[in-house]
């Protein structure tokens, strides 16, 4: 059984029991009723036939008394009978004088021996003389002269007046009444009925729509919510800022269809934000701007154009934008990474809009956390923190992969071994602040001399290494000399006063020409490095063919 169902049952049932209990109730009240008036009315009658029953006189005789039940009889209505202190009946409107005679003694009768008693008697019981229900009310009357029905010259002490009606008329009255109370319940129990199916159709309807609304936004929110998760599991998986970017301009839009976006990320400058996505048509806002120029930014929380009844614009959007923009920073562990920011299509934001943007938001926010931590945590396993290039660990991955790529592409790599000459100097002489100096100022001219395409790190102490692929022996020979000429030319000071010049020892070794993997190759470099050291440094050395006999098969340019 549905809900429905119950809903409709349980007032019908309700009402139904309410009704027959109420039937049966006002109907013993009703024949209460009835019967207390039927007993008043007897009990009237009788009181008329005690004041007749004195008025008879001396003399009266049986036929006097018959006469006059048959006169109190017949204005009244009831059955009145006359019964002396015997129990012998005098009168009666309903027998003739000769009838009574025949009748049996009434002293056993309950109301004769109340009003013999008390002066008055009740009863109500069935006659089978007339088949039927009667109620019976008697009244002792004193009455020096009335006979007794053996003897009449013998006279009677008192005389009993009875009144008897009988309770057809109730009974009847009762069906009538029962009647009409059970085509009112019938009527208001059919009304009900309708009323409850016509109720129960709209409360079906009601629930159907209700439930189609509600099955509408569980399907939408479960869409945003596997979007969400998706965006979350995409973005978790980027390696790059970038690569969250092409992420946002995919799922945001259809995150926020109504709605035009631009997601905006901070810069290595700590005050700007540029723009990094943008969806739903052009950007109506600046691709670079400040952080004061975001109120979203500025109060660490999210700021709309109407917020508040005020129309106040972001400084980085235009100001004639017709519908409502919002915008959203994005935060993690206390930190701005960027903001999020939308332009209702419409006039205004939603709610529902309004949850999933900063919903989205938040998320965002952790993967920009995110990348930025792994990004930092990468830098500092790959860089040298002194100089700020990479160190020995990158460049041994980095020489392996080069070694992949052109052993599958026939090409060459070349590797440079360089190492300060006589460095301990620096630092004994001018301390270590000096010597830091030195090698930050040595890095700074390598990576600037170097290709786009080169490895430049720090290999160790004042040793640095330059992997460069797709590089001839001849090209690496001369990228040695520019870098040992620079680096000789450099201008280091200390107390405005210029320190000894920088010297540089080279070792240049090519693959495939020297060695044919990459601990060779190292090997190679490092021991044309020791040579040029011995050679009296400040040169550049390239490695003799290994004892392997291996050489090139290119033509080196």
């Amino acid at each position: 059984m549905t809900i429905t169902t119950k809903l409709v049952l349980a007032p019908i049932i309700v009402l139904l029991g309410v009704g027959v209990t109420s039937a049966f109730m006002l109907d013993s009240y009703l024949q209460s009723v009835l019967k207390d008036r039927i007993k008043e009315e007897l009990s009237g009658i009788a009181a008329s036939a005690m004041v007749a029953v004195n008025a008879l006189g001396q003399g009266a005789d049986i036929a006097s008394f018959d006469a006059l039940a048959d006169r109190l009889g017949k204005s009244s209505g009831a059955r009145i009978t006359f019964v002396d202190r015997e129990g012998a009946v005098l009168g009666d409107s309903e027998l003739l004088l000769e009838e009574l005679r025949q009748v049996n003694n009434l002293k056993s009768r309950p109301e004769i021996q109340s009003a013999i008693r008390g002066g008055y008697g009740f009863s109500e019981r069935y006659s089978a003389t007339v088949d039927s229900e009667f109620m019976y009310v008697a009244t002792r009357v004193t009455s020096k002269y009335a006979p007794n029905q053996q003897d009449p010259a013998v006279t009677s002490r008192f005389v009993i007046a009875r009144a008897a009606l009988p309770l057809t008329n109730i009974n009847q009255a009762a069906a009538g009444m029962r009647w009409g109370y059970g085509l009112i319940i019938i009527a208001s129990f059919s009304g009900v009925v309708l009323l409850g199916l016509v109720a129960s159709r709209l409360i079906a309807k009601a629930i159907k729509n209700e439930r189609t609304i509600l099955e509408q936004r569980v399907s939408a929110r479960t869409k945003e919510m596997s979007l969400l998760q998706n965006m979350s599991g995409l973005l978790n998986a980027c390696t790059t800022v970038d690569e969250a970017g092409k992420i946002f301009m995919q799922l945001l839009p259809q995150l926020l269809p109504e709605l035009r976006g631009a997601i905006s990320v901070k810069k290595s400058n700590r005050n700007r934000f540029s723009v990094l996505a943008s969806w739903g048509g052009e950007w109506p806002g600046a691709e670079d701007f400040k952080t004061n120029e975001c109120w979203a930014l500025r109060k660490k929380h999210h700021h709309t154009s109407q917020e508040q009844e005020t129309n106040v614009i972001c400084e980085h959007l235009n100001e004639t934008l017709k519908g409502e923009a919002m915008c959203v920073p994005l935060l993690a562990q206390g930190e701005t990474f960027g903001a999020l920011h939308l332009i209702s299509n419409t006039s205004h934001v939603s709610d529902n809009e309004f949850k999933i943007a900063v919903s989205a938001a938040e998320q965002i926010g952790l993967a920009l956390a995110n990348l930025h931590l792994r990004n930092d945590l990468r830098q500092q396993a790959i860089r040298d923190p002194l100089t700020g290039i990479y160190n020995r660990r990158y460049m041994m991955e980095t020489l392996q992969q080069e070694f992949s790529r052109a052993k599958r592409l026939h090409s060459t790599i070349g590797l440079l071994m360089i190492d300060l000459d006589h460095f301990k100097r620096f630092n004994d002489t001018f301390g270590h602040d000096i010597g830091d100096l030195v090698l930050k100022r040595v890095a700074r001219v390598l990576r600037k001399n170097s290709r786009a395409e080169d490895t430049v790190c720090r290999f160790g102490g004042e040793e640095f290494c330059l992997v460069c692929p797709d590089m001839s022996l001849e090209n690496a020979q001369y990228l040695a000399e520019k870098f040992r000429k620079r680096i000789r030319n450099l201008d280091i000071r200390v107390n405005h006063k210029p320190i000894d010049a920088v010297t540089l020892s080279i070792g240049v070794a090519l693959f495939p020409h020297h060695a044919h993997d990459a601990e060779l190759l190292l090997k190679s470099a490092d021991e044309a490095l020791y040579r040029a050291k011995a050679e009296g440094r400040d040169r550049v050395v390239v490695s003799l063919v290994n004892k392997a006999g291996v050489k090139s098969q290119f033509l080196l340019i």
